[in-house]
Parts: C-alpha cells; structure tokens; sequence
C-alpha cells in the first residue's frame, strides 16, 4: 500500500511540474497532462466534504457549531472540485 501511494504521489509531483513547465513556455496543457491533478482534486474534493459533513453532523447533534471547522474544509472542498474540474494543479503544487 505504501509503495502504491509514493508511486501516485511522484506521478502527482511530476505532472504538476510538466503543467510548471509548459505554463512558462505558454504551450497549451494536453489532456494528458490533466489526468493526474483531476485525480487529486476528486480525491481532495472527496474527503474534504465528508469532513464537512461529518462537522456539520457534530454542530447538529451538540449545542456547538464550529464555524470556522466548516467554513474551512468546505472551502478546501469546492477548490478541490475546482481542480477536478479544471484539471489544472492548485492544492498540489510543486
């Protein structure tokens, strides 16, 4: 497992440094090079709005909210979405 997530980590790394790269030359990003950061972003996306969701669920059931907890991962959540969306690299810059 551990070998598995160092191998997608250096293939995240290594894109964003291509994206890096042809953003300096002001080539155009293939769709080649967006497979990667779109990965992030879903996985980023993901797990920032189930923590979201688990906060919220916490803020409803006790006499607390925790609106900076919420504010926060459901920010990281929609720039997360962003970059699933886009496909360019902006929470896993190099």
């Amino acid at each position: 497992m551990y070998i598995l997530r160092m191998s997608l980590k250096e293939k995240i790394v290594k894109e964003a440094l291509v994206q890096k790269d042809l953003k300096a030359k002001h080539l155009p990003i293939s769709a080649e090079h967006k497979k990667y950061a779109r990965l992030a972003g879903m996985i980023i996306a993901i797990v920032s709005g189930l923590g979201c969701g688990i906060i919220l669920l916490i803020s409803y059931t006790s006499d607390r909210i925790f609106v900076f907890a919420i504010l926060f991962t459901g920010v990281l959540a929609l720039i997360g979405f962003a970059q699933f969306v886009s496909g360019r690299h902006i929470l896993t810059r190099r």
